[in-house]
């Protein structure tokens, strides 16, 4: 994956002059700005209290800084010991300083050893990465793939490690692993105190995501509803988190399996938590009936003027048309326009932020009706847009975050999706009737292929990676709703799923323009590619189905599993049972250097 990034200036400068993207051999006009970020919802961002109540905040875009520069900083080795602070050392570059911190680490009177650059600390023992106040462009270390987000939405980030030059951090937010420049980054802070970090908890009975956001000098929280107390969560307790997926009463012992590349002292080690609305597929039916949506919006607009009064019916007749999910729309909704109260929503119809360009935000579209702007979402920037596989905004068919779904482009917000999710579980308090119907499960590996039958001779229509400027990224925490079970032709278990983008008639290609049809929209994928995290249809799923490649079980293939089958081959660790069957990669009943080379490609993205 990493090698494509090497890209020749010459290349660059060809793709640079391409106006189209191209995939399986079709074109899709790219809509970002200059920078490459999406003009949707990126000239503020919203921010909720427990009830759900939304407010706007202005962004704060400064210009991006320069990559750090060894010219222009001095580097000082620091030992800190309570309030007390002492200069070990200054030095010309940072290789130098963390040469010497490294040496001081191991002699305990030295106390807590960092470097700092110009007094702000550029690496240390345990800290978080406070981010700055603007657009943070960055590299997501597990595909390669280069992505943004504001740090006005997100505060504070998991200090991971920084690198041997000194110019790049490595942090943890929004559910992705990520090198920044170090330009970006307004300071680590080693005082981890919970009035300046992000963390999640449980108010009666509710799962509550507080992340931090700027506001002036502080860092107020904003409140999302991301579901319900789980089985291992206690009621009032504080938890660390900066996915979502894996919780840590021990803000250090996360910050340890970050580093270490897996979750082993997370609550739920092995248990990933997913946000059922924040991973349900777009081409879903929402159960709420017009009524209960309604009341919920009529409620929140509490007598107000507002656009979406009393159009509960609009989202469920669009729905039906489209078949994209009302409630996630209605959700998307009310965040854009604040319950339907902004100019665009009271003015033009306009309840997504349509067409409102930071260089021009008068450009916002006008639309005859609010079902028209709804239907415009729905057909036009959902399933023609960040549903269409040959889209390069393509990643996933949920909400999301910047790991996965429409937020990875749609917003620079990194909590954009669990945002618009929040107001459905809101919804479920009083009308419980849509929550848990569909059956979700999460892609593990890498990239899969999505086949017309349940044959893997049969073909393959296109796949869960996405597409940046350089060529296919692999997108992770992928979800695909499970309609079926069914034996393949391979004498496997299969699952049929919804496809994301809809099909020919004939089921053999894409049909990116078409209608979804649910009849007629679904494809194939092993289920050994695959982990259930919701199975609301009741379906029969497997007790265990073996991830050929992952050796050690913990749902991905990586170099760790690589390493497992190179020393069985080798003899200086055998496997046995499970681990066994898992180091068989190609299915051929045989552990041999063929396999480590399977599973070493598909590290790579081959």
């Amino acid at each position: 994956m990493h090698n494509k990034k090497k890209i020749t200036l010459l290349l660059m400068a060809f793709m640079m002059i391409i106006p189209a993207f191209y995939r399986y051999g079709e074109s899709v006009k790219a809509e970002d700005n200059e920078n490459n970020i999406s003009d949707i919802d990126n000239t503020h961002f919203i921010v909720m209290d427990k009830e759900g109540n939304v407010e706007y905040i202005e962004y704060n875009n400064e210009a991006e800084p320069l990559a750090v520069s060894d010219e222009d900083e001095t580097y000082q080795v620091v030992s800190v010991r309570g309030e007390d602070e002492t200069v070990l050392g200054e030095y010309d570059t940072y290789e130098e300083a963390n040469e010497v911190m490294e040496k001081s680490k191991y002699y305990r009177s030295a106390g807590d050893v960092m470097v700092k650059a110009n007094n702000t600390v550029r690496t240390t023992n345990y800290g978080l990465a406070r981010l700055k106040n603007q657009v943070i462009y960055y590299t997501e270390v597990d595909s390669g793939r280069t992505g943004y987000i504001h740090g006005g939405t997100a505060a504070d980030a998991a200090y991971i490690s920084t690198s041997a030059d000194g110019r790049t951090i490595r942090i943890k937010v929004s559910g992705v692993v990520m090198d920044v420049a170090a330009g970006y980054i307004a300071g680590i802070e080693t005082n981890i105190a919970d009035n300046r970090v992000s963390f999640y908890e449980v108010d009666n009975g509710v799962l509550y995501h507080a992340s931090r956001y700027y506001s002036g000098s502080s860092y107020p929280l904003s409140y999302a509803r991301v579901g319900v107390k789980q089985s291992y969560m206690q009621e009032g307790a504080t938890y660390y988190s900066y996915d979502g997926h894996y919780f840590y009463t021990s803000y250090t012992k996360m910050l340890d399996d970050y580093r270490n590349g897996n979750y082993s002292n997370a609550i739920n080690s092995g248990n990933p938590y997913y946000n059922y609305y924040q991973y349900l597929s777009h081409h879903t039916k929402s159960n709420f009936s017009v009524s209960s949506l309604n009341s919920f919006l009529n409620a929140g607009i509490n007598g107000r003027t507002s656009a979406l009064t009393s159009q509960g019916q609009a989202f469920i007749t669009s729905q039906n048309t489209y078949t994209v999910n009302a409630g996630l729309m209605l959700g998307v909704a009310i965040n854009e326009t604040g319950w339907g109260m902004s100019d665009y929503a009271l003015n033009r119809n306009n309840l997504f932020g349509h067409a409102a360009y930071d260089s021009d935000p008068d450009q916002a579209t006008y639309y005859k009706s609010i079902l028209d702007s709804i239907n415009g979402h729905a057909y036009d920037y959902v399933s023609r847009g960040y549903l269409n596989a040959i889209d390069e905004r393509y990643c996933g068919p949920h909400l999301g975050d910047k790991h996965s779904g429409l937020n990875v482009a749609y917003a620079s917000d990194g909590y954009w999706g669990e945002k618009a999710a929040s107001h459905m579980w809101k919804l479920t308090s009083s009308d419980n009737s849509d929550f848990g119907r569909y059956t979700i499960g999460i892609l593990t590996g890498g990239e899969q292929w999505f086949y017309k039958e349940a044959d893997p001779n049969s073909k393959a229509i296109y796949s869960s990676a996405t597409m940046d400027g350089a060529g296919l990224d692999q997108v992770y925490d992928f979800p695909v709703t499970i309609l079926d079970v069914v034996t393949g032709t391979d004498g496997k278990k299969w699952y049929k799923i919804i496809s994301d983008t809809p099909l020919t008639e004939e089921r053999n290609q894409l049909a990116t323009t078409a209608v979804f049809k649910s009849t007629r929209d679904y494809v194939y994928i092993p289920a050994s590619s695959t982990t259930v995290v919701y199975n609301g249809s009741g379906l029969d799923i497997p007790d265990e189905i073996v991830l050929k490649g992952d050796v050690n079980g913990d749902g991905k293939i990586t170099p760790a599993d690589y390493v497992k089958i190179k020393n069985h081959i080798m003899g200086t660790s055998l496997l046995s049972g499970r681990a066994l069957e898992a180091a068989d990669a190609n299915g051929d009943g045989k552990v041999t250097p063929a396999d480590y080379v399977k599973v070493k490609n598909i590290i790579m993205g081959r």
